[in-house]
Order: structure tokens, then sequence, then C-alpha cells
């Protein structure tokens, strides 16, 4: 019988404090639900017997964003939660779809495959158990700056995702 390898999950809970409050909801803010949901997040899959580390203990102390992503070193996969909906996107459309962002196409490692792959298998599930009622989207957005130093602009524009990059994770 082949033994397979724990796998091992960093959770970041988007944002920190008391920040990014809902336009059309004032007692919602984005920092305490994503922390909710984290922990949500990790009760479930150690559960499942995954190994789980969370990107800080404390949820009103601020880490860098980079160093957020660094911190899924020795991970099989880092996820940052985020919530950015809002009512409607300004031009009378209903927005009811979920979002993935997933790390850009670099040729040189495989962590992006692995990204843009697994964003797609959770993103339906994600979709799915909200009930929403638009298609998914998948998304990688790219820096304007050359953010590792490498002479090329194929680096992620979300500084978690570029710092679990770096340290050879897949990240969304």
């Amino acid at each position: 019988m082949i033994k397979m390898a724990k796998k091992k999950v960093c959770i970041d809970a988007g944002h920190y404090g008391y920040y990014n409050p809902c336009p059309n909801n004032s007692a919602y803010y984005e920092s305490k639900v994503m922390w909710k949901l984290h922990l949500l997040q990790k009760k479930y899959l150690e559960q499942l017997g995954i190994d789980v580390i969370t990107t800080r203990a404390d949820q009103s102390k601020d880490l860098g964003l980079t160093a957020r992503g660094q911190k899924a070193k020795g991970c099989d996969l880092f996820i940052s939660d985020h919530t950015n909906a809002v009512g409607n996107n300004g031009m009378n459309e209903t927005v009811d779809h979920v979002v993935i962002y997933h790390q850009t196409n670099d040729k040189n490692t495989k962590v992006d495959d692995v990204s843009k792959d697994f964003a797609s298998k959770i993103a339906k599930v994600i979709t799915d158990v909200m009930g929403v009622k638009q298609p998914y989207r998948l998304e990688a957005r790219l820096s304007d700056s050359d953010r590792n130093g490498d002479g090329k602009k194929n680096d992620n524009y979300y500084a978690v995702l570029h710092g679990a990059r770096m340290v050879g994770v897949a990240g969304m």
C-alpha cells in the first residue's frame, strides 16, 4: 500500500482589525468575517486530517502582505480569504458571482499551474454552496513592476500571492 504524504495548508484571513467595511451594510467588516471564516476552514480541514497553519494568531495584529504569503513556506497550498462584493457594480447590474484570483502564469514554476487548477475546482464548490446565480470567474493579475528582480514583469499584483510564490507554494 502506498502511503500519501499529509497535506499542509496555510490560511490567511484577509485584512486585520476593523478593516474594509461594506458600503451597503455598516455592520459588515470584511476583516471580521474573514477571521471567523478562516477559523472554520482550519477546524474542518483539520478534521479531514490536513495540517493547517494560519498567517497570524491575533486578528488585531497586522502583518505585511508579502510576509503573509511567505508564511506558507513548506505548505502545499496558500489561501487568502476575502470578500469584495457589494450590492451592485455601479452599473445597475447585480453582482452575484464568485471570483478566485490565482497566481499568474510563470513558465519557471509549476506552482502557478497548481494554483489555477485548484482555483477552478474550489470556485465551482464555492459557487454551488453559496447558490450564486452567475458563473464563477477565475482571474490572475500581473504587477506593474518586477517584484522579484528577475528582469521580467510576470509577478503577481497581489502581494500575498507573490509572497507564496516566492516560497514555492501555490496560492489563491
